[in-house]
């Protein structure tokens, strides 16, 4: 408690995990950069230069993992639960969690942390695709 009788709230900590190619791994923690700064940098330069392989990989008919979340052309798969693209209404980030929407239903299909799912940026830019592509 400060000297105003307030309570003192930390800054809220968010990280990064950067997985590449190799496997190597790094965590960017405590930076001097904006959360939403640093995930659209991450988007804009990062996902571009993956896109292809994954799209290529996906018409290929390869299942693409994204953590729990498994993705190939019949639809995303989470456990052994698969809706299939033609029943995807979205895929969206909300509240730090991965939401999709079945068109069937006003709930969520499912909601997922999103610190679970690596490549989620790419993950919604090949939803996209295979939304767009299924209609």
């Amino acid at each position: 408690i400060n000297r105003n009788n307030r309570s003192i709230v930390p800054p809220r900590v968010s990280a990064y995990m950067l997985q590449l190619r190799n496997g190597s791994k790094y965590k960017f923690t405590r930076l001097n950069i904006r959360p939403e700064t640093l995930g659209n940098l991450i988007k804009k330069q990062v996902v571009p230069l993956q896109l292809p392989a994954t799209i290529d990989a996906y018409q290929a008919d390869q299942t693409l993992s994204f953590g729990q979340v498994q993705v190939n052309r019949q639809g995303i798969t989470i456990d052994t639960r698969l809706l299939p693209w033609s029943q995807v209404k979205s895929v969206s980030l909300q509240e730090n969690k991965l939401v999709i929407f079945d068109i069937a239903q006003r709930k969520p299909w499912c909601k997922l942390q999103t610190k679970r799912i690596p490549n989620l940026f790419l993950l919604f830019e090949l939803a996209d695709y295979a939304r767009k592509i299924v209609v």
